[in-house]
């Protein structure tokens, strides 16, 4: 009787023990849940909207160093126009954006990985990146006068104030034109009395919100002659 005691109370110490050695084992785990718990903590920041014809940077950011972001255009016009792979990524919103969703996958040393959605809106109002055509002052310096009835050397304008890699058209009212070479013209009145000039001038506008326009200005100015004035 008293050695199947003995065998009982040993027995429970044994059950005993492995009891607590299970739950130190679950403390273990849950404690290492935890600490992987803080490790894929991990967001996006930027603007959280963008206009069309636009360009933007997003980063990602965690608590563990990533090794290789992947971005993802989950939806939306818009697409990465670089930086895929590491943890900033520059985006371009094409001419129809109305707002879509960005995801980003971020891996580590050790097998880490944590993931985030990032919704990106349509924002309102005018677009600041949108440029209007620039208003060149523009004006003639007279080369030679003209005069009725003209003599060579005939009239010669010079025009100046335009943009840089504009280009230049001629046209003249109550005169004939004899020659342009880009800002210049050479021309004679067919009467006396008033003619005008009319330089055309067409740059690029340089508009991200709309690639490929042009600006024109056109220019126009009225002047008199007298039969006989500065005539050779």
């Amino acid at each position: 009787m008293k050695n199947s005691f003995l065998m009982f109370i040993w027995l429970l110490a044994i059950s005993i023990a492995c009891t607590t050695t299970e739950v130190d084992d679950i403390e273990v785990i849950s404690q290492e849940s935890k600490i992987q718990a803080v490790q894929t903590l991990c967001d996006i920041n930027g603007d959280s909207c963008a206009y069309p014809y636009s360009s933007e940077t997003y980063t990602y950011t965690s608590s563990f160093t990533p090794n290789d972001v992947h971005w993802t255009i989950q939806s939306g016009n818009m697409s990465v126009a670089s930086g895929q792979g590491t943890s900033n990524v520059t985006l371009s919103f094409n001419s129809n954006f109305n707002g879509g969703t960005l995801y980003a996958l971020g891996s580590g040393s050790g097998g880490i990985v944590c993931s985030e959605t990032y919704s990106i809106s349509k924002c309102g109002g005018i677009n600041p990146n949108c440029v209007d055509c620039t208003n060149p002052n523009l004006f003639y310096s007279s080369q030679i006068k003209p005069c009725y009835p003209s003599v060579h050397p005939h009239g010669r304008f010079l025009l100046s104030g335009y943009p840089t890699g504009a280009s230049i058209t001629w046209s003249v009212l109550n005169a004939v034109i004899i020659s342009t070479s880009h800002d210049y013209i050479v021309f004679k009145p067919t009467s006396a009395g008033y003619y005008t000039v009319t330089a055309t001038v067409t740059w690029d506008k340089n508009d991200p919100c709309n690639p490929g326009a042009t600006c024109t200005k056109v220019f126009s100015n009225s002047y008199s002659t007298s039969e006989g004035d500065n005539c050779f």
